[in-house]
């Protein structure tokens, strides 16, 4: 078996969209990315901290938003998306175009494919209380 550093980056994931589209992420979010997005949490737990009683203000509401654009611009990699006859680029002004009903499925797949970074265990799940799994 050979050492592969760069493998990470090369696995892809579709996400299935409603009419036909579809976007690809990467496989797994590298080292340096999760670094990146855990420092974005806490600003975001910093700036709940400030506020001492950890309800959302301006401040904290525009962190959130930046986190889940991080997330976004990191993972996706490739789209179906098309104005006229041209492809749609994947930067900023168009990450924060896109809808509910593309932005959630996408993000719920990038926490599925790095289930220890957004407090995941693969083949695990949490206990309540009364003993069921959650």
């Amino acid at each position: 078996m050979s050492f592969q550093p760069f493998a990470l980056r090369t696995e892809t994931y579709r996400v299935e969209l409603p009419e036909g589209h579809w976007v690809d992420i990467v496989g797994r979010m590298s080292q340096y990315d999760q670094d990146r997005y855990t420092s974005g949490l806490m600003k975001f737990q910093t700036s709940l901290d400030k506020l001492g009683t950890g309800k959302a203000t301006g401040d904290v509401e525009l962190v959130l938003p930046e986190i889940n654009l991080m997330l976004l611009q990191i993972n996706i990699i490739d789209w179906s998306f098309i104005d006229g006859e041209e492809k749609v680029p994947i930067d900023r002004a168009h990450l924060e175009r896109l809808t509910n009903d593309v932005a959630d499925p996408v993000l719920t797949a990038i926490m599925e494919r790095n289930p220890k970074l957004f407090g995941r265990v693969e083949g695990t799940q949490k206990k309540t209380k009364s003993g069921r799994s959650s």
